[in-house]
């Protein structure tokens, strides 16, 4: 038999003192009921609340950067941050893979190297920023060069066309996906110069989860240039049927030429690496051409290629449409501005541009 006194059972008696809830050991018994006697028959018990750091307010959990109704953190939350914001720089992608015109934004931030919620924070931030999304059209003809002995290309037109702001994120419905590479695709997760596929289920990890694991990255040749890359990617544009109706429009000028199309997206990669100076030496131009011109890099690139930590596995997804169910159940295609729409929009725009060869 146990026996708990009033003084442990004051919870549930209010203000009653004394008393004794007994049950056996098989089964528990029934406490007798709580009686109160009411200093006014007529008055109602009040609501039950806990009491919290001497005030009492009814019980509720608050979300991490939640507010109340007066604009400040509920009681128990945790207190409030300021989105950390890293020393960045924005220069011009000098590979052949990326775009002409391609621009990066970069970080040596020694903050993002060590802590990895500030990382996965400013991946966040990032949202505020679109790719830039556009449809480059050229017309061209060939020509016989005398002076070169060869046939040239000779540009008839050059239209570029922005679809930046049909994103259905820049016009508020929805917001950008960050999420990590599918463990079934291959990329690169750490190990080196090679992509890979996620040995396990702990290799395929949320974005959170790969910053922590970049920033507790302790190897030797973290220092030299490991890197996390985040990119931003473009989906629900559809280019085949884009492609189809300019060339009709064009051809209906009686152009008779060739016609090329391109679809570069820029502003898509923000990459992260360590704060010192070897890092930083290996991205400026100077030191390059030492490795050129000394044939330096036939030794040395290899090498840090080979040792070099690329954690290539978060994206973040924006869409110029997207599928929906709508309320009798069937699935309709949502978008700020379908591709037929748009060309109703610009195609005679498109025909006069091609008529007046502007590039």
């Amino acid at each position: 038999m146990s026996k708990l006194k009033g003084e442990q059972s004051s919870a549930y008696r209010g203000d009653e003192e004394g008393g004794e809830v007994t049950g056996g050991s098989s089964s528990a018994a029934t406490p007798p009921p709580i009686q109160r006697k009411l200093d006014n028959p007529g008055e109602a018990l009040p609501e039950y609340y806990d009491s919290i750091g001497g005030s009492t307010k009814p019980v509720r959990g608050v979300m991490r950067g939640e507010t109340g109704a007066e604009g400040e953190a509920g009681a128990g939350a945790p207190p409030e941050f300021e989105v950390y914001v890293p020393k960045t720089k924005v220069k011009h992608a000098n590979t052949i893979l990326a775009p002409e015109g391609d621009v990066l934004t970069v970080s040596h931030d020694e903050h993002l190297n060590t802590d990895g919620e500030a990382l996965y924070r400013w991946f966040l931030e990032q949202r505020s920023r679109p790719p830039r999304v556009q449809v480059r059209v050229h017309g061209y003809h060939s020509e016989w060069s005398f002076s070169q002995r060869r046939f040239k290309a000779v540009t008839d037109f050059h239209l570029i066309c922005d679809f930046t702001h049909l994103l259905l994120e820049q016009n508020h419905i929805g917001e950008p996906t960050l999420a990590t590479v599918p463990p079934d695709k291959k990329a690169h997760r750490g190990h080196g110069g090679f992509k890979s596929l996620a040995k396990d289920l702990e290799e395929g990890g949320t974005v959170r989860d790969w910053a922590d694991r970049y920033c507790e990255d302790q190897s030797t040749f973290k220092e030299s240039d490991h890197r996390f890359v985040m990119k931003k990617v473009v989906l629900g544009h559809d280019r085949d049927y884009l492609m189809r109706r300019i060339t009709e429009c064009i051809r209906s000028t009686n152009y008779p030429h060739n016609i090329s199309f391109e679809f570069p997206i820029y502003n898509t990669r923000v990459k992260v690496y360590p704060e010192n100076r070897i890092s930083k030496l290996r991205k400026a131009e100077w030191f390059r051409w030492i490795f050129y011109l000394t044939f330096l890099w036939i030794f040395a690139w290899p090498y840090l290629w080979l040792v070099t930590k690329r954690y290539n596995v978060t994206r973040m997804t924006w869409r110029m449409s997207r599928r929906v169910r709508d309320e009798s159940g069937e699935t309709r295609r949502e978008c700020v501005q379908t591709e037929g729409e748009w060309m109703r929009q610009w195609g005679p725009a498109i025909k006069r541009a091609v008529t007046a060869k502007k590039q």
